[in-house]
């Protein structure tokens, strides 16, 4: 697998099969891109924000449009919840 580039224009794919584009690259700050799943339906758009959460934290919020129905919703709702909780349990040195 090549090297993931932040920069507006890179396309990337996953060993999980999640393919898109970079759209929005604002290092440490913003990043927006087209993002495809799997054997999924059309592609959605992808936003994460990284937000200055007072002395030394950081809030990381991520939002996704475009989906297909309420269902890919709730169920896209609850993986970034996973991720992000996996994420700052790493990030917090917790199991």
């Amino acid at each position: 697998m090549p090297e993931f580039r932040l920069e507006k224009g890179f396309e990337f794919a996953s060993r999980e099969g999640v393919t898109g584009k970079l759209t929005v690259v604002q290092p440490l700050r913003k990043l927006r891109m087209n993002w495809k799943r799997r054997g999924g339906g059309r592609a959605s758009r992808l936003q994460i924000y990284l937000l200055e959460a007072g002395e030394g934290k950081t809030t990381a919020a991520v939002h996704q449009e475009m989906l297909e129905d309420v269902y890919i919703r709730e169920l896209m709702r609850r993986f970034w919840e996973e991720r992000l909780g996996r994420m700052r349990a790493e990030t917090e040195g917790k199991p």
